[in-house]
């Protein structure tokens, strides 16, 4: 099947829903998020209405040709994990945590929040974790949370909760690389201490 593109990066909420309610099956189209930003691809294929998608796509200013390749981050350090991961923990007040989803080459998918608690812990549901995994076809993920206490030192829960998804990931092939513990002036990795359970 010969597959042309039509894109242009846009604003989320913004001139997407405009072109996606013009279009009339929505079927022929396929956005794929990049943080902030999204690409439209525009599959030709029998029977779709490819000509009349692409006429209104260039009248709202897309461009047709290949779409530029997107260079996805590498996270194969704790250090680099801890830089990427540092924005959406340092200076909160509460306990959140996260995963950051990786595909087999340990390339960034996605960061996706999984819960917001107290000042003293949140509780992480690991269903949730694979799903929203399987969901985005990760191989591998890394969790992450913070301590708003500013102590690194992980907790008994924090090694339970590790151990239990480590579990999980291992009957569902998908790598738990590390569990890295964030505060404003560094962070702790249970992989680089050798214990991811």
């Amino acid at each position: 099947m010969t597959r042309n593109l039509l894109y242009r990066e846009w604003l989320k909420h913004q001139d997407g829903l405009k072109i996606e309610s013009d279009i009339s099956t929505p079927e022929d189209i396929e956005f794929i998020s990049e943080r902030d930003t999204s690409v439209l691809l525009v599959q030709e294929s029998t029977g779709s209405n490819y000509e009349k998608i692409r006429t209104q796509l260039q009248v709202l200013g897309f461009h047709f040709g290949q779409a530029k390749p997107v260079t996805r981050l590498k996270l194969n350090t704790s250090r680099l994990v801890y830089e990427h991961i540092k924005p959406y923990l340092a200076n909160h007040p509460y306990e959140s945590f996260y995963i950051i989803l990786l595909n087999t080459s340990n390339r960034l998918l996605k960061t996706v929040c999984i819960s917001e608690g107290g000042i003293s812990g949140t509780v992480v549901d690991p269903k949730k974790v694979f799903k929203i995994a399987l969901d985005n076809f990760a191989a591998g993920i890394i969790l992450s949370h913070n301590h708003p206490s500013g102590h690194l030192s992980p907790s008994t829960s924090d090694e339970k909760i590790t151990k239990k998804i480590v579990d999980a990931g291992k009957l569902l092939e998908i790598s738990v690389i590390d569990h890295l513990i964030v505060t404003n002036d560094g962070y702790f990795s249970f992989s680089d201490e050798g214990i991811m359970g």
